[in-house]
């Protein structure tokens, strides 16, 4: 089972090369957009911009980190599902105290109780937490998978660092075009 493990791994090494490689350039624009409106994340009024862009960072470095690990040797599958599992129960975890943190910040608005209060980009939000914390959830049967030797594993870890890049990338666009200083959209 090792040796059909490391071929499939070396087989899959281009694309998370790939993975990796953009998954880096896209955390360094996330760097120099965030650092052009620093202002949105002093002012205590967008305090749940602060914390989308943290789950923004997530969906950057989590694909990176994979790509990391999916190019380093592993002789064994429990080598590379452990550390993927552990990362999955983590980033899960992160985004759980997220959502708590966006639903503090974010109490419950109508439109008609109050028109102005209303943020498109907040139901947009919801919906990309979401989409992240599935992707947590899929990285842990691709470490359950791995630990059954089954070669769907890395496809479907492929689909879930390809799926955290487009989440990532929607997130910074939502993130950078939607949220104002003023905390009105």
């Amino acid at each position: 089972m090792g040796t059909e493990f490391q071929a499939n791994l070396a087989d899959w090494g281009p694309y998370f090369g790939f993975v990796g490689t953009a998954a880096a350039t896209l955390l360094g624009l996330l760097f120099v957009a965030a650092s052009l409106r620093l202002d949105i994340f002093r002012n205590a009024e967008t305090a749940d911009v602060r914390e989308f862009a943290r789950l923004t960072l997530l969906s950057f470095l989590i694909p990176l980190i994979l790509a990391g690990l999916a190019l380093m040797p592993h002789e064994q599958p429990p080598r590379l599902a452990i550390p993927i599992l552990v990362l999955a129960i983590i980033g899960l975890l992160v985004t759980i105290h997220m959502c708590r943190e966006w639903i503090r910040l974010n109490p419950a608005r109508t439109r008609a109780s109050s028109p102005n209060s209303y943020q498109p980009w907040q139901w947009e939000g919801w919906v990309h937490m979401v989409l992240v914390g599935c992707a947590y959830l899929t990285m842990m049967v691709v470490a359950f998978l791995l630990l059954r030797g089954s070669d769907a594993a890395f496809l479907l870890l492929g689909v879930v660092e390809g799926w955290m890049l487009v989440v990532g990338t929607l997130n910074a666009w939502v993130m950078l075009t939607n949220a104002n200083v003023d905390g009105k959209s």
